[in-house]
Protein backbone atom coordinates (compact mmCIF):
# COMPACT_ATOMS: atom_id res chain seq x y z
CA UNK A 1 0.00 0.00 0.00
CA UNK A 2 1.49 3.56 -1.12
CA UNK A 3 1.30 5.60 2.05
CA UNK A 4 3.05 8.44 0.52
CA UNK A 5 1.02 12.13 0.91
CA UNK A 6 -0.76 12.69 -2.25
CA UNK A 7 -0.98 16.20 -3.03
CA UNK A 8 -1.72 18.41 -5.75
CA UNK A 9 -0.34 21.75 -7.25
CA UNK A 10 -2.44 24.02 -8.61
CA UNK A 11 -1.40 26.84 -10.60
CA UNK A 12 1.60 25.94 -13.11
CA UNK A 13 3.25 29.38 -13.24
CA UNK A 14 7.10 30.64 -11.79
CA UNK A 15 6.13 29.53 -7.95
CA UNK A 16 4.11 26.64 -8.52
CA UNK A 17 7.53 24.81 -10.01
CA UNK A 18 8.98 26.48 -7.78
CA UNK A 19 7.09 24.35 -5.12
CA UNK A 20 7.06 21.12 -8.00
CA UNK A 21 10.66 20.99 -8.11
CA UNK A 22 10.90 19.97 -3.92
CA UNK A 23 7.53 17.64 -3.86
CA UNK A 24 9.08 15.40 -6.52
CA UNK A 25 11.64 15.07 -4.95
CA UNK A 26 10.59 13.83 -1.66
CA UNK A 27 10.38 10.49 -0.97
CA UNK A 28 7.22 10.40 1.37
CA UNK A 29 5.18 12.80 -1.44
CA UNK A 30 3.23 11.21 -4.21
CA UNK A 31 2.42 14.09 -6.97
CA UNK A 32 -1.04 13.16 -8.51
CA UNK A 33 -1.76 15.35 -10.75
CA UNK A 34 -1.30 19.55 -11.41
CA UNK A 35 -4.05 22.45 -12.54
CA UNK A 36 -3.27 25.49 -14.93
CA UNK A 37 -6.17 27.35 -15.94
CA UNK A 38 -4.19 27.07 -19.72
CA UNK A 39 -4.06 23.41 -19.76
CA UNK A 40 -1.43 23.12 -22.70
CA UNK A 41 0.76 24.76 -19.74
CA UNK A 42 -0.39 22.22 -17.03
CA UNK A 43 0.19 19.47 -19.77
CA UNK A 44 3.66 20.38 -20.49
CA UNK A 45 4.51 20.68 -16.66
CA UNK A 46 2.99 17.18 -15.77
CA UNK A 47 5.42 15.88 -18.78
CA UNK A 48 8.31 17.45 -17.34
CA UNK A 49 7.90 16.29 -13.74
CA UNK A 50 6.40 12.76 -14.92
CA UNK A 51 3.41 13.42 -13.61
CA UNK A 52 0.14 11.21 -14.84
CA UNK A 53 -2.59 13.79 -14.52
CA UNK A 54 -2.85 17.11 -15.48
CA UNK A 55 -6.21 19.71 -15.91
CA UNK A 56 -7.41 23.07 -16.22
CA UNK A 57 -10.49 22.77 -13.66
CA UNK A 58 -9.55 22.34 -9.89
CA UNK A 59 -11.90 19.99 -9.42
CA UNK A 60 -10.02 17.51 -11.27
CA UNK A 61 -7.50 17.43 -8.47
CA UNK A 62 -10.35 17.92 -5.73
CA UNK A 63 -12.64 14.96 -6.76
CA UNK A 64 -9.91 12.55 -8.73
CA UNK A 65 -8.85 9.26 -8.31
CA UNK A 66 -6.71 8.67 -6.54
CA UNK A 67 -7.51 11.68 -3.90
CA UNK A 68 -5.73 14.53 -2.85
CA UNK A 69 -4.22 14.80 0.70
CA UNK A 70 -3.05 18.05 0.06
CA UNK A 71 -2.86 20.60 -2.35
CA UNK A 72 -0.62 23.51 -2.88
CA UNK A 73 -2.33 26.81 -4.16
CA UNK A 74 -0.09 28.86 -6.25
CA UNK A 75 -2.61 31.17 -8.05
CA UNK A 76 -3.46 34.72 -8.95
CA UNK A 77 -4.48 36.02 -5.27
CA UNK A 78 -8.26 36.44 -6.26
CA UNK A 79 -8.28 32.38 -6.60
CA UNK A 80 -7.25 31.71 -3.43
CA UNK A 81 -10.15 31.93 -1.08
CA UNK A 82 -12.62 29.69 -3.52
CA UNK A 83 -9.77 27.33 -3.68
CA UNK A 84 -9.46 27.00 -0.10
CA UNK A 85 -13.18 26.71 0.78
CA UNK A 86 -13.62 23.91 -1.99
CA UNK A 87 -10.75 22.07 -0.72
CA UNK A 88 -11.95 22.13 2.88
CA UNK A 89 -14.88 21.17 2.43
CA UNK A 90 -13.20 17.93 1.41
CA UNK A 91 -10.84 17.43 4.13
CA UNK A 92 -7.91 18.42 2.08
CA UNK A 93 -5.12 20.56 3.02
CA UNK A 94 -3.64 23.59 1.71
CA UNK A 95 -0.58 25.23 1.66
CA UNK A 96 -1.38 28.32 0.15
CA UNK A 97 1.01 31.37 -1.68
CA UNK A 98 0.70 34.79 0.08
CA UNK A 99 -1.10 36.94 -0.20
CA UNK A 100 -3.85 34.89 1.54
CA UNK A 101 -6.90 37.20 0.37
CA UNK A 102 -7.65 40.52 -1.28
CA UNK A 103 -9.95 41.36 1.70
CA UNK A 104 -9.85 41.09 5.31
CA UNK A 105 -13.64 39.26 5.16
CA UNK A 106 -12.29 37.15 2.75
CA UNK A 107 -9.14 36.01 5.07
CA UNK A 108 -11.84 35.55 7.92
CA UNK A 109 -13.75 33.16 5.18
CA UNK A 110 -10.46 31.38 5.12
CA UNK A 111 -10.48 30.77 8.91
CA UNK A 112 -13.59 29.98 9.03
CA UNK A 113 -13.31 26.92 6.62
CA UNK A 114 -10.28 25.82 8.06
CA UNK A 115 -11.51 26.37 12.01
CA UNK A 116 -15.28 24.30 10.59
CA UNK A 117 -13.11 21.72 8.83
CA UNK A 118 -10.55 21.00 10.76
CA UNK A 119 -7.64 20.96 7.90
CA UNK A 120 -4.47 22.51 8.48
CA UNK A 121 -3.49 25.46 6.39
CA UNK A 122 0.05 26.92 6.09
CA UNK A 123 0.83 29.78 4.28
CA UNK A 124 4.04 30.50 1.82
CA UNK A 125 6.22 33.11 4.15
CA UNK A 126 9.07 31.41 3.30
CA UNK A 127 11.52 33.77 4.81
CA UNK A 128 10.71 32.14 8.04
CA UNK A 129 12.10 28.67 6.59
CA UNK A 130 15.66 30.67 5.44
CA UNK A 131 18.83 30.00 7.62
CA UNK A 132 19.38 33.66 8.03
CA UNK A 133 16.08 34.86 9.30
CA UNK A 134 15.45 31.69 11.96
CA UNK A 135 19.28 32.84 13.05
CA UNK A 136 18.24 36.22 13.65
CA UNK A 137 14.90 35.47 15.17
CA UNK A 138 17.15 33.05 17.60
CA UNK A 139 19.51 35.12 18.52
CA UNK A 140 16.19 37.42 19.77
CA UNK A 141 14.42 34.61 21.80
CA UNK A 142 18.12 34.03 23.18
CA UNK A 143 18.07 36.86 24.78
CA UNK A 144 21.74 37.31 23.59
CA UNK A 145 20.82 40.95 22.63
CA UNK A 146 19.36 42.36 25.37
CA UNK A 147 15.61 43.74 24.89
CA UNK A 148 14.69 44.15 21.54
CA UNK A 149 14.70 47.77 20.84
CA UNK A 150 14.32 48.25 16.63
CA UNK A 151 14.49 46.97 13.43
CA UNK A 152 15.08 47.87 10.04
CA UNK A 153 14.51 46.49 6.98
CA UNK A 154 15.86 46.79 3.57
CA UNK A 155 14.06 44.84 0.45
CA UNK A 156 14.40 45.83 -3.43
CA UNK A 157 13.71 43.49 -6.54
CA UNK A 158 16.35 44.05 -9.47
CA UNK A 159 13.52 45.06 -12.13
CA UNK A 160 10.33 46.06 -11.83
CA UNK A 161 7.41 43.66 -12.62
CA UNK A 162 5.49 44.41 -16.12
CA UNK A 163 2.47 46.72 -15.96
CA UNK A 164 -0.17 43.91 -17.31
CA UNK A 165 1.24 42.33 -13.49
CA UNK A 166 1.11 45.07 -11.40
CA UNK A 167 -2.65 46.28 -12.73
CA UNK A 168 -3.78 43.24 -10.56
CA UNK A 169 -1.07 43.09 -8.32
CA UNK A 170 -2.94 45.03 -5.13
CA UNK A 171 -0.22 47.31 -4.84
CA UNK A 172 3.24 47.80 -3.80
CA UNK A 173 2.42 47.10 -0.19
CA UNK A 174 -0.29 43.95 -0.50
CA UNK A 175 2.11 42.46 -3.12
CA UNK A 176 5.94 42.68 -2.75
CA UNK A 177 6.38 44.24 0.69
CA UNK A 178 3.44 41.37 2.48
CA UNK A 179 6.80 39.15 2.99
CA UNK A 180 8.49 42.17 4.61
CA UNK A 181 5.45 42.90 7.05
CA UNK A 182 5.54 39.15 7.91
CA UNK A 183 9.28 39.09 8.42
CA UNK A 184 8.82 41.79 10.77
CA UNK A 185 5.75 40.78 12.76
CA UNK A 186 7.80 37.42 12.95
CA UNK A 187 10.87 38.83 14.40
CA UNK A 188 8.84 41.04 16.87
CA UNK A 189 6.61 38.90 18.43
CA UNK A 190 4.44 41.48 19.03
CA UNK A 191 0.78 43.20 17.36
CA UNK A 192 1.87 46.29 15.17
CA UNK A 193 0.12 49.23 16.95
CA UNK A 194 0.00 52.23 13.94
CA UNK A 195 1.73 52.29 10.79
CA UNK A 196 3.17 55.66 8.82
CA UNK A 197 3.69 55.13 5.53
CA UNK A 198 4.86 57.70 2.53
CA UNK A 199 5.85 56.30 -1.31
CA UNK A 200 6.57 57.97 -4.83
CA UNK A 201 7.68 56.99 -8.47
CA UNK A 202 11.58 57.33 -8.70
CA UNK A 203 12.50 55.35 -12.07
CA UNK A 204 11.81 57.25 -15.00
CA UNK A 205 12.18 54.78 -16.94
CA UNK A 206 9.26 52.92 -15.76
CA UNK A 207 7.56 56.18 -14.36
CA UNK A 208 4.16 55.62 -17.13
CA UNK A 209 3.78 52.08 -16.11
CA UNK A 210 2.87 52.90 -11.96
CA UNK A 211 1.23 55.89 -12.90
CA UNK A 212 -0.95 53.69 -15.13
CA UNK A 213 -1.40 50.67 -12.47
CA UNK A 214 -2.01 53.76 -9.92
CA UNK A 215 1.05 52.46 -7.62
CA UNK A 216 4.29 53.42 -6.55
CA UNK A 217 7.58 52.39 -7.33
CA UNK A 218 9.48 53.19 -3.50
CA UNK A 219 7.71 53.41 -0.41
CA UNK A 220 9.22 53.72 2.85
CA UNK A 221 7.63 52.98 6.74
CA UNK A 222 8.03 53.45 10.35
CA UNK A 223 6.02 51.05 12.18
CA UNK A 224 5.42 50.68 16.14
CA UNK A 225 4.60 47.55 17.79
CA UNK A 226 3.47 46.81 21.42
CA UNK A 227 5.87 47.99 24.23
CA UNK A 228 6.64 50.80 21.77
CA UNK A 229 8.50 49.11 19.63
CA UNK A 230 9.85 50.46 16.23
CA UNK A 231 10.33 49.14 13.25
CA UNK A 232 11.61 50.90 9.47
CA UNK A 233 11.11 49.70 6.24
CA UNK A 234 12.49 50.63 2.64
CA UNK A 235 10.89 48.97 -0.21
CA UNK A 236 11.46 49.44 -3.86
CA UNK A 237 10.35 47.71 -7.31
CA UNK A 238 14.00 48.43 -8.49
CA UNK A 239 17.23 48.19 -7.24
CA UNK A 240 21.23 47.10 -8.06
CA UNK A 241 20.16 43.21 -7.21
CA UNK A 242 17.82 41.23 -4.87
CA UNK A 243 18.55 43.66 -1.93
CA UNK A 244 17.23 41.63 1.17
CA UNK A 245 19.12 43.26 4.44
CA UNK A 246 17.83 43.73 7.99
CA UNK A 247 19.50 45.08 10.85
CA UNK A 248 17.88 44.02 14.53
CA UNK A 249 18.90 46.25 17.71
CA UNK A 250 18.59 45.10 21.21
CA UNK A 251 19.75 46.80 24.82
CA UNK A 252 22.90 44.53 25.15
CA UNK A 253 23.44 44.42 21.52
CA UNK A 254 22.87 44.37 17.34
CA UNK A 255 22.72 41.69 14.69
CA UNK A 256 22.62 41.92 10.87
CA UNK A 257 21.33 39.70 8.41
CA UNK A 258 23.64 40.66 4.99
CA UNK A 259 22.60 40.13 1.54
CA UNK A 260 23.64 36.42 0.22
CA UNK A 261 26.09 35.95 -1.99
CA UNK A 262 27.14 33.37 -5.00
CA UNK A 263 31.15 33.42 -3.10
CA UNK A 264 32.46 33.97 0.33
CA UNK A 265 34.60 36.06 -1.53
CA UNK A 266 33.84 39.73 -2.19
CA UNK A 267 36.02 41.83 -4.94
CA UNK A 268 36.01 45.60 -5.75
CA UNK A 269 38.39 46.96 -8.72
CA UNK A 270 40.05 50.23 -8.08
CA UNK A 271 39.43 52.92 -10.45
CA UNK A 272 36.78 50.84 -11.80
CA UNK A 273 34.00 51.09 -9.48
CA UNK A 274 32.70 47.51 -10.32
CA UNK A 275 31.98 44.41 -8.05
CA UNK A 276 32.49 41.13 -8.42
CA UNK A 277 30.62 38.82 -6.47
CA UNK A 278 27.59 41.31 -6.77
CA UNK A 279 24.28 39.40 -4.37
CA UNK A 280 21.77 37.44 -5.82
CA UNK A 281 19.63 38.29 -8.52
CA UNK A 282 16.26 37.14 -7.95
CA UNK A 283 14.16 36.15 -4.95
CA UNK A 284 14.03 32.41 -6.47
CA UNK A 285 17.88 32.09 -6.28
CA UNK A 286 18.29 33.56 -2.92
CA UNK A 287 15.44 31.92 -1.02
CA UNK A 288 15.44 28.62 -3.28
CA UNK A 289 16.21 26.63 0.48
CA UNK A 290 13.48 28.32 2.04
CA UNK A 291 11.36 27.35 -0.57
CA UNK A 292 12.19 23.61 -0.43
CA UNK A 293 12.29 24.42 3.89
CA UNK A 294 8.58 25.32 3.58
CA UNK A 295 6.91 22.11 1.78
CA UNK A 296 8.70 19.58 3.40
CA UNK A 297 7.84 21.01 6.91
CA UNK A 298 3.97 21.05 5.77
CA UNK A 299 4.50 17.32 4.25
CA UNK A 300 5.81 16.35 7.83
CA UNK A 301 3.54 18.21 9.73
CA UNK A 302 0.63 16.69 7.65
CA UNK A 303 2.37 13.17 8.15
CA UNK A 304 3.36 13.31 11.71
CA UNK A 305 0.18 15.74 12.79
CA UNK A 306 2.05 18.56 14.03
CA UNK A 307 0.58 22.35 13.78
CA UNK A 308 1.67 24.20 11.01
CA UNK A 309 4.04 26.74 11.55
CA UNK A 310 2.50 29.82 9.56
CA UNK A 311 -1.37 29.37 9.81
CA UNK A 312 -4.16 31.89 7.89
CA UNK A 313 -4.23 33.80 10.77
CA UNK A 314 -0.81 35.02 10.10
CA UNK A 315 -1.76 35.47 6.47
CA UNK A 316 -4.78 37.72 7.77
CA UNK A 317 -2.51 39.51 9.68
CA UNK A 318 0.09 40.36 7.55
CA UNK A 319 -2.77 41.36 5.06
CA UNK A 320 -3.73 43.92 7.77
CA UNK A 321 -0.81 45.09 7.81
CA UNK A 322 -0.41 45.84 4.26
CA UNK A 323 -3.90 47.74 4.25
CA UNK A 324 -2.67 50.29 6.85
CA UNK A 325 0.45 50.45 5.35
CA UNK A 326 -1.49 51.34 1.69
CA UNK A 327 -3.71 53.73 3.45
CA UNK A 328 -1.23 55.76 5.24
CA UNK A 329 0.25 56.49 1.84
CA UNK A 330 -2.49 57.47 0.14
CA UNK A 331 -4.30 59.70 2.98
CA UNK A 332 -0.24 60.91 4.08
CA UNK A 333 -1.23 60.48 8.32
CA UNK A 334 -0.83 57.97 10.75
CA UNK A 335 -3.00 54.86 10.49
CA UNK A 336 -3.66 52.31 13.61
CA UNK A 337 -4.43 48.99 13.72
CA UNK A 338 -7.62 49.51 15.39
CA UNK A 339 -8.93 51.48 12.14
CA UNK A 340 -8.66 48.10 10.21
CA UNK A 341 -11.28 45.61 10.06
CA UNK A 342 -10.36 42.42 12.19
Amino acid sequence: MDERLRVGVIGCGRIGQVHLETLVRLDNVNVVGVVDVVEETAKKIAEKYAISSFSKDPLDIFDGDPKCDAVWICTPTFMHVPLIKQAAERGIHVFCEKPLALSVAECNEAIEAVKQTKIQLMMGFQRRFDHGWALLKSKLNSGELGELCTIGMVSRDPEPAPESYLLNSGGIWIDMAIHDLDAIRFLMGKECISIYAQGAILNADTKQRFQNANDVDTTMALLTFEDNKLATLNIARKGSCYDQRCEVTGTQGVAKLDNVRPDSVNVEVFGNCNYMNLPMHAFMERYKRAYARESEIFVDCLLNKKRVPTNANDGKQAFRLALAASMSMKENRIVRMSEIEN
